[in-house]
């Protein structure tokens, strides 16, 4: 199954490795974005540096890991850490996009009950798709 990174706000040092770790990455164009752990002077773990090589350039990579400098969502698309832009919040979008697959597509009905498990509620189709966790206060 996919991983779809829906990305918006900060995504700086862990939150950046997680991101990159997807197979799509859906960035909004001011979301801050920064390989911050040489700021605090420890190094990038997580895998990141073996995947950014896969995406990025090797000079682009390296000032940036060197540097902790923070970055736009619009850089990260150029820089090839991005998949796309979206304007909207990309979690509105991937949302509309499950209910027009609509339970026909597993898929479809997995992202719905996934967002839908959030806020406690059930899938509404009938397919295999987990059900909301119960919460107990």
């Amino acid at each position: 199954m996919p991983v779809i990174a829906a990305v918006h706000g900060v995504a700086m040092g862990g939150g950046f490795q997680v991101m990159s770790g997807a197979d799509i990455r859906i960035v909004h164009p001011a979301t801050r974005l920064s390989i911050r752990e040489t700021y605090w002077g420890l190094v990038p773990d997580m895998a990141g540096v073996a995947l950014w090589r896969t995406l990025a350039r090797d000079d682009v990579l390296r000032e940036l890991t060197y540097t902790a400098r923070e970055f736009s969502g619009a850089d990260a698309l150029g820089y090839g850490f991005a998949t796309r832009l979206d304007e909207d919040p990309p979690r509105r979008r991937l949302r509309a996009r499950a209910r027009d697959r609509g339970p026909q597509s597993r898929c479809g009905a997995r992202v719905e009950a996934a967002l839908q498990s959030r806020r406690g509620r059930r899938c509404r189709c009938r397919c295999s798709a987990p059900k909301a966790p119960s919460r107990s206060r």
